[in-house]
């Protein structure tokens, strides 16, 4: 019975939920003024694995499916207002223009736990972030950088 609780290999499926989160419990989160945090692993975490990921979903398939969306994530706390950090789209692909294109965007996510963080970890109450406050580019923008003006929503 013990050994199969040292077997950390069950672990793996939440170890890997807290590092897509890049949970706050494991990283200190950059939190920079500027949009995009600055590049330290080894001081602070730029943002979410996870974000990008859901900002493909978000921005839909292309109707050729020559150009994709890669973004980078940064953590900001949501509720600030100066200065103003927003999702943007750094590049757009001609609508005729040569394939496969890559567009550039960046995100912005603030995870978001409990009130019950300061308690002892008694395996009650979650471990992982009850929510990742994000803002994304939307399909509509996505669309457009993409070069589908046509697109409709």
């Amino acid at each position: 019975m013990h050994e199969k609780l040292l077997d950390t290999s069950s672990w793996k499926p939440f170890m890997d939920g807290l590092d897509l989160e890049q949970s706050y419990r494991i990283h200190v989160p950059c939190y920079s003024a500027n949009l995009v945090n600055p590049d330290k692993p080894k001081e602070c975490v730029k943002g979410s694995k996870w974000v990008p990921t859901a900002s493909v979903t978000m921005g839909g398939s292309t109707a050729d499916e020559q150009v994709t969306l890669n973004t980078f994530d940064n953590f900001h706390r949501q509720q600030t207002t100066e200065p103003h950090h927003l999702p943007q789209v750094n590049n757009s692909c001609p609508e005729n223009g040569p394939k496969p294109c890559v567009l550039q965007g960046l995100t912005v996510s603030e995870n978001y736990y409990t009130k019950f963080d300061d308690l002892p970890d008694t395996g009650f109450f979650m471990q992982a972030a009850y929510e990742i406050k994000s803002k994304m580019l939307s399909r509509q923008k996505v669309q457009y950088a993409a070069g589908h003006t046509d697109a409709d929503f």
